[in-house]
């Protein structure tokens, strides 16, 4: 059982490995890592406060890190976990947390450091104020690509400023801030949330809004998960070859009752959730656009103000009808002023928002660095077959 909001996270040293090699072989962003001057020794702090860096690098460099960990949900804990937090990022008791070490010849000097995310490694530097985000090996390319394409398409202003791309990687602003989750004042938490969505509204979800046949929309569903499998080893193909959500949504395809209903669909961010939502002294961004692609135009603003992601052995159902009658029904929504619902049931409006979140589910899932053991599929697929109305 968890007590703290400290998350064990996997052992990737394996997967750190091998993106290292991979960049090897990428002259651009081998020359932005790699140096064939003097050797540093790269390490991981521990498990829970996940990043690999210099042994030597400044405290101050890490201050992201500790604005992120330090409190906890349970009041009496933060004390101790921000004892924690202190410790194992000053310079002189980081040395108890050691996991591993990692010998390389490397451009990575003392104000550099890793953060390992699903998909992608961020090579942050925070005196430099810059990032680069690179695609871990064998991972989806549409992870990067993705936001490569949306970042240089839409000029958003709340994002972190974009600066260079290449194959797998790009460059973008370093900026300090506390994620929103972290901050205490719900009131304020509550006006942030509300200026961002009006903006994410206004900068992409609205100007790329285009409609969807439902029989498209779950072909497009059923398409994305079978690329997903074929990019597996045979081994995990064998495993996973009568996967659930894709079975269920064949048969929903077949059989479903919205066949001449269209759906709103939109560029989206995939996973607009408060982890990802920083706030600064002067501004607030939201980072990780790794999911990003065109989907339910809804999907985005339901992560934020569901709480789905931070919700274990959720039920999806409660959080849809809490959300559907608060934002959609009261409308509450800033979205729904652009988009006419007149014609839109409320049981299509639920099996929109389940697809999308089966689609989320298994981009993890059916990672070949994962292969994620978990029930969700399962009990997303159960909820798809339950909406008939």
């Amino acid at each position: 059982m968890r007590i703290s909001d400290l998350e064990k996270r996997e052992d990737f040293w394996d997967i750190f490995d091998r993106t290292l090699k991979m960049i090897k072989n990428q002259p651009v962003l081998a020359n932005l890592i790699f140096n064939n001057g003097e050797k540093y020794q790269i390490l991981i702090a521990q498990s829970y406060i996940n990043f690999i860096s210099s042994p030597f690098i400044s405290a101050g460099s890490l201050e992201n890190l500790k604005n992120e960990y330090s409190n906890n949900k349970i009041g009496w804990l933060t004390p101790l976990q921000s004892l924690y937090v202190l410790l194992s990022t000053t310079q002189l008791f980081r040395f108890i947390f050691i996991r591993r070490l990692f010998l390389i010849n490397s451009r990575l000097k003392k104000n550099v450091f890793i953060i390992p995310g699903n998909h992608r490694l961020r090579f942050i530097n925070a005196k430099n104020k810059n990032i680069y985000v690179v695609l871990k090996c064998e991972e989806n390319s549409n992870f990067i690509e993705n936001e490569i394409k949306i970042r240089n398409q839409f000029n958003l202003s709340y994002t972190p400023k974009f600066l260079s791309f290449g194959i797998n990687w790009f460059e973008e602003e370093y900026f300090s801030g506390t994620p929103i989750n972290r901050i205490a004042n719900t009131k304020k938490t509550i006006n942030i949330k509300t200026d961002l969505m009006i903006k994410h509204n206004k900068q992409i979800i609205i100007p790329s809004l285009s409609y969807i046949g439902c029989p498209e929309y779950i072909s497009r569903a059923i398409y994305q998960i079978e690329q997903l499998i074929d990019r597996l080893t045979k081994q995990n193909q064998n495993k996973i070859k009568d996967y659930c959500p894709l079975r269920t949504l064949r048969l929903i395809h077949n059989n479903h009752p919205y066949i001449n209903n269209n759906i709103p669909i939109s560029t989206t961010h995939g996973d607009f959730q408060v982890s990802n939502i920083l706030v600064g002294e002067k501004a607030t961004k939201i980072i990780d656009w790794e999911n990003t692609t065109t989907r339910f135009s809804f999907y985005d603003e339901f992560v934020l103000y569901s709480g789905i992601r931070q919700t274990p052995d959720y039920n999806i159902r409660t959080l849809l009808d809490i959300y559907y009658y608060n934002f959609i029904v009261n409308k509450k929504s800033d979205l729904i002023k652009s988009i006419d619902l007149a014609n839109f049931p409320r049981g299509l409006f639920y099996l929109s928002i389940i697809v999308e979140e089966t689609l989320f589910i298994t981009n993890d899932q059916l990672s070949k660095n994962y292969m994620l053991d978990s029930n969700k599929p399962n009990i997303l697929s159960d909820y798809l077959l339950s909406i008939d109305s």
